[in-house]
């Protein structure tokens, strides 16, 4: 009678055991969206009972919590709700109006009265300004904090007091405008960044017989990107 034996080579061993480790890896990804999504509720609902009992200083780090867990609307719209509550006007207005994006989430649209009216209230505690910036793909910041790009026609909402309002581009010249705003006014900015390209121009002009060293100071846009 001829005995059957079983041989393993160490590469089908090594396969099965990575192969077992994707599929515990895919097994448990779901359970860990899972986990932070049931722990970011539990946040959202203990915030909500200390609010209820006017504890909005103790319910604040449960919605930052449940807000860095999850990024979802509702978690959103609960901190921006009770940091409007403590008069933190400027976050307030970032979260509340993120909330406001979120099309798609139950808890908002069954809410989004409301939500609107806490955004438009708190509002009225901060100035609004309007950046008409060219070119709009310019980096702002304000007061030495990025914000974002311009975009076309951006407005922000800050707490009043002096501004100091930068645009920035690679081959462009970065360009400041310092501002005093008042809650519930609007301010327009506009500014027009200078294209570095038309200073190697007017050099050009000035010394045409050093134009590539020119060239080194004055890279052009592509060699910026």
């Amino acid at each position: 009678m001829r005995e059957c034996s079983i041989v393993s080579s160490p590469n089908r061993v090594r396969l099965v055991s990575c192969l077992g480790v994707v599929l515990l890896g895919v097994s448990l990804f779901p359970q860990q969206i899972h986990a932070a999504t049931d722990s970011a509720e539990l946040m959202i609902r203990t915030g909500v009972e200390l609010r209820r009992q006017g504890r909005n200083q103790d319910a604040l780090p449960k919605f930052q919590g449940a807000y860095e867990l999850s990024r979802s609307s509702r978690a959103a719209a609960q901190l921006g709700l009770c940091e409007q509550t403590l008069k933190m006007w400027e976050d307030a207005e970032q979260h509340l109006s993120e909330a406001l994006l979120g099309q798609s989430d139950i808890w908002v649209t069954r809410n989004r009265k409301v939500l609107e009216d806490a955004l438009s209230k708190g509002r009225e505690n901060l100035a609004s300004v309007q950046l008409a910036v060219r070119p709009p793909e310019a980096m702002i910041s304000i007061n030495d904090i990025t914000v974002g790009r311009a975009e076309e026609g951006r407005t922000v909402w800050l707490k009043e007091g002096d501004l100091l309002i930068t645009a920035s581009l690679a081959a462009y010249e970065s360009q400041s405008v310092k501002r005093k705003v008042k809650a519930g006014e609007s301010t327009q900015i506009t500014m027009q960044l200078k294209s570095c390209q038309r200073h190697l121009h007017d050099f050009r002009q000035l010394y045409p017989q050093h134009p590539r060293r020119l060239k080194t100071f004055w890279p052009s846009p592509a060699h910026q990107a």
